[in-house]
């Protein structure tokens, strides 16, 4: 009996404590999954993490989810800090609690390990860096409202090895310490945020902690509408998006009113493009060549919103593909990337030890290689629009360096193809073992860390950084914009796909306080990592005659399989009676074969090419066009032939 008037005690403190504006925070808490969920009734705490007063539901990371978040009407999210070293990000156990980081539905801080699953959840790499104890000095570069009355810089107590190592494009790094440059995030749209140091301690004077969170609570939390959650683009379906938003808090009937533009001082916040009484939108016939940006506010009879929030995107409808080493590409895992060392220690050999013996580190010290092989079984046929490319390094920035250490990083594409010359000790090159040699090997000078000759790489690089021991040029995190045209060419043509160098001189102390590093670790996912964007290419028919446009008359779909080893299936549909004529022509333009030539009735049409040319003769394997064509109008595709 005394336990059930406790609990109605508690309960009743709880409506009276939220009556009068104490906050919900729902968190989370790690390790093992518990067998019973944890219990999401609120315990009211006089302080967590910074706050004072506020009612606390603790969740496990294994159980969490915007659903749990909900139920329990929580006001906030808070990550807490936490042992990253063993993170079940990649194997499904934790979906829902990605999910949740992804779009909790309120707004969020994390602290430390906080920062990183936030990060994680939305394809940040986290990894080794220059490791932060102690108080650590951070400085704001980018003003936001959630620093209002803070000090710049201000000082807080960090306890970390790792960092985050590529930072997600949806979001944008506002303060940096001189070690880490990843050090306070923000969301582009959603009120999510991260601190990498630990402002919930507010250990000194100096710190930020307390602006922040007051800020936080007093300001974020307190606001009725957000803006918008996610501006999605539709693989494939250029010039369509779906935007996305949370709810406003109150329980009056609201209009949300949507704004568009292609410059954010265009927006007219007078006149909405749309409006709805719904959580999303989709817009169609966008230009899908141009940036545009969109903002949405809440109207009701109580309030009228004011936000800021606005969002970018180009509807372009691209696809992405992630190449990384145990990341699954339609359900199997890519496993198709190398990396190799070369090594001061022997510049006359110029070799490649795929990885430490005994271990399953590979560290890059003057310079490495990397490949990432059978992108054209993924891509053939598409166009390419952007890549990314990244890859890691450790150390640069520590308490032992400063302005004096200088490291310049160039990256060159490599045209020489891997396996070529001299390996290790000056042996013949060994099976598995990647090497690198120049043509004019034992005959020119030493030219270039892991490079002789020239003619070895491209004469220009593709990017190029320089980072300095005293912090400066840190936001250089690894990633390399690569231009869209050289992965299309590595696609094209595959024999082209011989990699890039890493190219490094500095005037480090020592190997160890800046090198290139793969290690391999299947829970962060840090090993070099391509991200690749494509378009279909527009398969709908177009006339030969520059100026006079046709209308389309005729629709060509795209083969399949493909890649394919032995058939491969062409459809088409037309729209009327018509003479036609289907080809396959190789990489050169000659032409292999013709499928069907002659009169067809309107509707849907099916060949089959079986990858022999005209005299029955299998070809080999490669890149082949296949094209469709009536009178003046011409459509073409791309396929690509593996044996």
């Amino acid at each position: 009996m005394f336990k059930k008037a406790s609990a109605i005690f508690v309960f009743a403190l709880f409506l009276i404590a939220v009556a009068v504006g104490q906050p919900i925070l729902y968190t989370v808490e790690y390790g093992d999954r518990p067998v019973q969920p944890p219990s999401l009734v609120p315990k009211f705490e006089s302080s967590y993490r910074g706050f004072t007063d506020v009612w606390v539901v603790h969740d496990n990371w294994y159980y969490a989810s915007r659903t749990r978040a909900d139920s329990c009407k929580a006001d906030a999210f808070v990550i807490p800090g936490g042992n990253t070293s063993d993170v079940p990000f990649y194997d499904g156990s934790l979906d829902s609690y990605v999910e949740l980081l992804r779009n909790p539905g309120r707004p969020t801080i994390g602290f430390c390990a906080g920062l990183q699953f936030l990060l994680m959840a939305y394809g940040g790499i986290c990894a080794q860096r220059s490791p932060e104890s102690g108080n650590q000095t951070a400085t704001i570069f980018e003003g936001d409202e959630i620093f209002a009355g803070a000090p710049n810089p201000y000082v807080d107590r960090a306890a970390h090895t790792y960092s985050i190592a590529d930072l997600p494009d949806s979001y944008r790094n506002l303060a940096s310490t001189r070690t880490c440059y990843v050090t306070f995030v923000r969301h582009i749209s959603m009120p999510l945020y991260g601190s990498q140091l630990h402002i919930e301690s507010m250990n000194n004077l100096s710190s930020a902690g307390p602006a922040i969170l007051a800020n936080f609570r007093n300001i974020i939390m307190q606001r009725k509408f957000h803006g918008i959650a996610e501006a999605n683009g539709f693989p494939g379906e250029p010039g369509k998006v779906r935007i996305s938003w949370w709810p406003a808090k109150t329980s009056e009937p609201v209009l949300y009113r949507i704004f568009c533009a292609d410059d954010v001082a265009k927006l007219d916040f007078d006149h909405p493009r749309y409006e709805t009484t719904d959580l999303q939108y989709e817009i169609t016939g966008l230009d899908p060549e141009s940036t545009l940006y969109f903002a949405v506010r809440a109207q009701s009879a109580a309030f009228v919103d004011s936000n800021q929030s606005v969002f970018p995107i180009t509807p372009d409808g691209h696809h992405e593909i992630i190449f990384q080493n145990g990341k699954p590409i339609n359900g199997q895992n890519y496993a198709g990337n190398e990396a190799t060392a070369i090594r001061q220690a022997f510049p006359d050999c110029n070799y490649g030890q795929r990885g430490t013996p005994g271990k399953d580190e590979l560290y890059w010290w003057n310079a490495g290689l990397v490949q990432f092989k059978d992108l054209e079984k993924h891509l053939a046929g598409k166009k390419i629009v952007a890549g990314k490319l990244t890859f890691l390094f450790a150390g640069g920035v520590n308490s032992q360096t400063n302005s004096s250490h200088r490291a310049d990083i160039a990256v060159y594409r490599i045209l020489k193809p891997w396996n070529e010359g001299i390996g290790y000790l000056n042996n013949t090159a060994r099976t598995g073992e990647v090497t690198w040699n120049a043509a004019q090997h034992s005959l020119l000078p030493w030219e270039i860390a892991g490079c002789k000759g020239n003619s070895d790489r491209s004469t220009q690089p593709i990017a190029s950084y320089t980072l300095k021991g005293d912090g400066t040029g840190i936001a250089f995190d690894g990633t390399v914009q690569l231009p869209a045209a050289l992965i299309q060419n590595w696609v094209d043509h595959p024999d082209s796909n011989c990699g890039l160098l890493y190219e490094k001189t500095d005037t480090y102390p020592t190997d160890q306080y800046f090198y290139f590093e793969d290690d391999d670790d299947d829970w962060f996912m840090n090993h070099p990592r391509l991200i690749v964007q494509y378009l279909d290419e527009s398969t709908s028919a177009v006339a030969d005659i520059p100026g006079k446009p046709l209308p389309g008359s005729f629709t060509l779909t795209r083969n399949y399989p493909n890649p394919f080893n032995e058939s491969t299936v062409i459809d088409f549909a037309l729209n009327i009676d018509r003479r036609v004529k289907i080809d396959v022509y190789d990489l050169n333009g000659r032409l292999v074969t013709r499928l069907f030539e002659g009169q067809l009735a309107a509707g849907a049409h099916r060949f089959t090419w079986n990858g022999k040319d005209w005299a029955g003769r299998a070809v080999t394997s490669g890149l082949y066009f296949y094209t469709l064509q009536s009178s003046s109008e011409r459509t073409v595709g791309r396929m690509v032939l593996i044996k």
